[in-house]
């Protein structure tokens, strides 16, 4: 790659109409771009390398001309003429001309400030496309900025030609956009041309004048050190342009410049004019000024307060020293052991192999360090478990809480803990501010960040499955649902990452405006009129719908409320529609009571028919800024019902992560020791995305090992259980008899609601479903520590001092020390874990102390990273759907315009105009019912909803923009669009982004109390997520329907279920009617048949669509 320096010329051009149409000179506003234009072609016949760009700025408008997306086809060139210059110069005549015409203002004041941050912006883009790296030069006379890849540089400077008038409420804007070009070593070059102008005073006399020296520019110039020139003669411009701005920067200080009494002062005075000003102001009266006369006036005397009785400060308001966040008047309180100014009283270990020195530590992006252990399948026998279990109610059991950690070395070298420990007590003399950022600049893994996703949770986890190969998110099959549950993981990093995996297409699909504009389709194609099933199973096909968006994830979530709460509205990477949180009878989401577990874990299962989630993940934790060193024994409960919550919830097979710290406890050792009896394999990770220097790791279960084929499910919480036993229940029931009898004929009904709320108590809380096994003894026992837990909490609240009490252990301490595999692994993470983490606090402490140390390996690490995690390297956006604006679908750009900045949609073709094509089953039909039977399918159409006009909903177009229910349209006749909320009120689907359907609206009942619900039956689809369906066969798209169905509706969810409705042959039509049940409609005097759904809702069959496909290819 050659060496010479790309010089980029951003040109700011002044086009106010205003400003030139007032002007009495015969050099006008043409003449003004014909001479920039020759500048510009002279900047780039300097060197191939050489770029420009021209920006028009009006009092109304500030426009990019060149380059730009408009640029107009131009003819042959003049003979000589370069065909690329050509192209420009007459471009930049055109959009010039279009820029003035446009603007219909007569200031004649324009804002700079914006024009200069354009330019700027289109510096650093260009910087970006061509990878430069992003480390600017620290020498300010260098102009230029390197590259990552050979010797090439490229320098920008920015030159001003303006001929209006300066506009003072600029002034913070305009510095603001000097300063950052400043920064960036651009200078700003200024050409002020001096306008003669012809302008009515107000004597209704005209007069002539000329705009002055601009102050602005003139510092702007002088701070970034260009060139600011008022020129003599507009009509030498060119000559002016050429001679002194052409030059390169480091040539300009073998210019000779204009004289100033022609061009006119720069903003750097003279050194002579500059002393005679300065003792010019020493000999004069401070007082003589306008504003101290006024005050004189008023009664101000000099060194008294403005005060009533002169009182008050008369010294200069002090500069704030306010730093954060904090109000006004806060002080910040320093701690006496504060050490940042000390040199020789930092903590250093030793033991040399603990202290942090240059080269110590090795940044790679396979840096993730793993330990693991497995149980031999031969001891996990119930036998086993229970001589290993502890009584909790037990004084083996029982003991004084943990206030120290220093006395735990069973599991840990005590030299090891102990110098963990006088590392993190050295770091609470320093600032939180402090630590944290050393903590960025120490770091070698932290310019990684979130990425594309909301937070640094979510990279964690990609980094994880990355690790394990993704054993976390290709848990089920590629086509197939992965059900998930993310708990104690509020906002969501998790499950954003999971749905942005699955659901994604792995390779960017790019935009095609041909595919775009393919809005008709042949015969072969149409939708409702299916005959292309052939054509869907070619090769070429099956492959391009490998790399298209699929809805294949579905989450369930459980944290708690408020701070900690899930932000589904800030899932941009995946569709928040396959996300639901549930927070439990408690409506707290508080995962150590156990009606929330229970309720939990009857959410689940009837959103997985009871088979249970793939996976698990668990980020719990909260801040303990004020004891360090016990977050093990304050997050002991949260460990035990995160590891609770996926025995309960786990389908045989999953697997389960969750963020542990410090495991030095018998408490936290015997909760691993337990979970390998129950995992194929355990393993411990501390990834490279997690900070060195805290104790944070991840407990990764492997495999669930269960003799059931679904999930274990949870017992009923004891206060929620019906009772069981038939006397109980009488007593119950008279008794409560008793209390509620107050009329003759209340009194059965009261007992009927009693009894359907002790079976609804039975359903929503669930059932253990077996409890011999080993998993089921696990979770029994869990439960009973959990509730142990909660009582001593409650008990310890009213005790102080020793007499309090805390469960210390759930093992037996022999079992588990006669174990030597289990100790090898246990003894032998816990010290590898504790000399890695004393070498990032003994780092963390000196860039603590020394503000100078900077790691220089972030860039590298970040990029590796990234890499081999496979996420993109781009910027997270808040965009509808989806994150990339590559993976836009053709078919939404095509048949209803930009799925971002759309004011209205398109109308939709004739081929998508199903309520004009279909038309209504008549008698002529019947008689060729044998024809019809062998080419048509039936689906069965429940009652349509009302509309807002009380008339029957017909069947519809539906797209969802991707911002929640209020972005949702819907249009019958193809023409007119209208938000589905106005149209029928009480519809409220969850459809993710990128949707397009064809359904109807139609009316569901509750089972259990006949509670009447709108729908939405989908007839047909277009696009699910941004997915092209329309050239498969029907039966691929309604399998692609119902799995979004499956997807999307949750057990309770307030919105509205969409669904794929029944459909048959037609010959087996008969058959379905006499099956049909009677049952009770809210909408019916009498019990009507009705069509009951998996879920226990129903409807009442009210019509029938016949749709035409191949024989045997349905």
């Amino acid at each position: 790659m050659s060496s010479e320096v790309r010089s980029l010329l951003l040109l700011i051009l002044d086009m106010t109409p205003a400003s030139w149409g007032f002007c009495t000179s015969d050099f006008g506003l043409p003449n003004c771009i014909e001479a920039a234009l020759g500048f510009a072609n002279s900047h780039l016949m300097l060197s191939s390398f050489n770029e420009v760009a021209v920006i028009g700025v009006t009092p109304s408008q500030i426009k990019f001309i060149y380059p730009s997306h408009s640029e107009t086809l131009v003819g042959a060139s003049n003979d000589g003429q370069n065909d690329a210059l050509s192209c420009m110069n007459n471009t930049v005549r055109q959009l010039s001309l279009d820029l003035v015409t446009s603007c219909s203002s007569t200031s004649t004041q324009i804002v700079l400030a914006g024009a200069i941050i354009k330019g700027l912006c289109y510096y650093l883009r260009r910087c970006r496309e061509l990878q430069p790296s992003t480390r600017h030069l620290d020498d300010p006379s260098e102009t230029t900025m390197e590259f990552s890849e050979g010797n090439d540089k490229i320098s920008a400077r920015i030159l001003i030609i303006k001929a209006s008038d300066d506009s003072t409420s600029q002034y913070l804007s305009l510095m603001n956009s000097v300063f950052t070009a400043q920064k960036l070593h651009v200078p700003i070059d200024t050409c002020v041309l001096p306008l003669p102008r012809q302008l009515d005073n107000l004597n209704g006399r005209r007069s002539i004048s000329s705009p002055g020296h601009s102050s602005l520019l003139q510092q702007a110039a002088d701070l970034t050190g260009g060139i600011y020139l008022q020129i003599p003669r507009v009509s030498g411009l060119l000559q002016y342009l050429l001679s002194v701005f052409l030059p390169s920067s480091k040539m300009r200080t073998s210019l000779i410049l204009p004289d100033s009494r022609s061009s006119g002062l720069s903003f750097g005075m003279s050194d002579e004019r500059l002393a005679r000003k300065v003792e010019k102001h020493k000999l004069s009266d401070p007082f003589d000024d306008v504003a101290w006369k006024i005050m004189r006036k008023m009664g101000y005397e000099h060194g008294q307060g403005l005060g009533v009785n002169a009182h008050g400060v008369v010294e200069p308001v002090a500069l704030s020293k306010q730093k954060g966040r904090s109000g006004l008047g806060s002080a910040r309180k320093v701690s006496p052991k504060r050490i940042e100014s000390l040199t020789d009283d930092l903590y250093q270990s030793s033991n040399p192999e603990l202290v942090w020195h240059e080269g110590c530590d090795d940044a790679m992006a396979d840096g993730d360090r793993i330990w693991s252990w497995s149980m031999e399948i031969e001891h996990c026998t119930v036998a086993k478990l229970e001589s290993l279990i502890i009584n909790p109610d037990g004084p083996e059991a029982l003991g004084p809480p943990i206030e120290r950690l220093d006395n735990e070395d069973k599991f840990c070298s005590v030299d090891l803990v102990q110098e963990v420990l006088n590392y993190k007590n050295q770091l609470d003399h320093f600032s939180k501010a402090n630590v944290t950022k050393s903590h960025e600049r120490s770091n070698p893994y932290e310019m990684i960040k979130r990425g594309i996703f909301m937070n640094r949770a979510a990279m964690k986890m990609a980094n994880i499955d990355s690790v394990f190969n993704g054993m976390f998110t290709t848990a089920a099959p590629k086509n197939d649902i992965l059900y998930f549950a993310d708990v104690c993981a509020g906002p969501g990093g998790f499950s954003e990452y999971t749905l942005w995996r699955r659901c994604n297409s792995p390779y960017p699909v790019p935009y095609s405006s041909s595919d775009s504009k393919h809005i008709s389709y042949s015969n072969n194609d149409k939708m409702l009129d299916d005959k292309s099933n052939i054509s869907s199973t070619n090769q070429n096909s099956s492959a391009a719908s490998e790399k298209q968006p699929l809805l294949a994830a579905k989450g369930f979530g459980l944290t708690l409320i408020g701070e900690c709460d899930f932000r589904e509205n800030d899932f941009c990477a995946g569709p928040k529609e396959a996300f639901m949180a549930h927070y439990g009878p408690a409506h707290d989401g508080d995962i150590t009571k156990w009606c929330n577990l229970a309720s939990f874990a009857s959410f689940i299962s009837r959103g997985t028919n009871k088979t249970g989630v793939h996976i698990l993940m668990a980020d719990g934790g909260f801040d303990v800024s004020s004891q360090y060193n016990l977050q093990e024994v304050m997050s002991k409960q949260l460990y035990l019902c995160q590891c609770l919550c996926a025995l309960i919830n786990l389908r045989p097979g999953g697997h389960f992560v969750t963020k542990l710290f410090d495991t030095f406890t018998e408490f936290s050792v015997g909760l691993i020791y337990i979970m390998g009896y129950l995992f194929e394999e355990i393993f411990i990770i501390k990834p490279v995305t997690s900070r060195p220097a805290n104790s944070e790791r991840f407990l990764i279960c492997k495999g669930l090992r269960s003799p059931l084929k679904t999930m274990a499910g949870c017992l009923p919480h004891p206060k929620s259980t019906p009772t069981t036993n038939h006397l109980e229940v009488s007593d119950q029931k008279s008794s409560f008899r008793q209390k509620t009898r107050k009329f003759p004929n209340q009194q059965q009904q009261m007992m009927n609601d009693v009894g359907d709320h002790d079976l609804e108590a039975s359903k929503n809380f669930g059932v253990l479903t077996e409890s011999s096994s080993l998993l089921g003894l696990v979770i029994t026992y869990f439960l009973r520590i959990n509730e142990k837990l909660n009582q001593l909490q409650i008990t310890n609240q009213t005790l102080t001092g020793s007499s309090k009490i805390d469960i210390l252990k759930i093992c037996h301490s022999e079992a588990i020390t006669c174990d030597e595999r289990f100790m090898q692994f246990i003894q032998g993470m816990n010290e590898d874990f504790a000399e890695h983490q004393c070498v990032a606090l003994s780092k963390l402490i000196a860039f603590s102390h020394d503000h100078n140390l900077v790691e220089d390996r972030q860039v590298e690490v970040y990029k590796a990273c990234l890499e081999k995690w496979k996420i993109p390297t781009a910027e997270r956006r808040f965009v509808p759907w989806p994150l990339l604006s590559i993976n836009r679908s053709a078919v939404i750009h095509g048949l209803l315009g930009d799925s971002e900045n759309f004011t209205s949609l398109n109308m939709l073709p004739s081929d998508y105009r199903p309520n004009i094509r279909l038309s209504s089953f008549t008698n002529a039909h019947l008689s060729n019912l044998d024809i019809l039977c062998s080419s048509r399918i039936v689906l069965v159409c429940g009652k349509p909803s009302m509309t807002l006009t009380s008339e029957p909903a017909q069947s519809m177009f539906i797209y969802s923009h991707g911002c929640g229910v209020m972005d949702i349209f819907c249009t019958t006749d193809g023409d007119q669009w209208n938000k589905l909320d106005q149209v029928i009120p009480r519809l409220k689907p969850r459809l993710p982004p990128g949707t397009l359907i064809w359904g109807q609206p139609f009316c569901e009942y509750a089972a259990k109390n006949g509670l009447r619900k709108h729908g939405l039956f989908i007839y047909d689809v277009v696009c699910i997520y941004g997915r092209d369906c329309r050239k498969l066969a029907y039966r691929k798209r309604m399998e692609l329907a119902q799995q979004m169905t499956n997807v999307i509706n949750f057990p309770d969810m307030t919105s509205s279920n969409v669904r794929v409705p029944p459909f048959l042959r037609l010959t087996e039509l008969v058959d379905y009617v006499k099956k049909l049940p009677l049952l009770p409609c809210k909408d019916s005097h009498t019990p009507v048949q009705m069509h009951r759904l998996p879920d226990d809702f129903t409807f009442q069959p009210h019509s029938l669509l016949l749709v035409q496909h191949m024989t045997g290819k349905i």
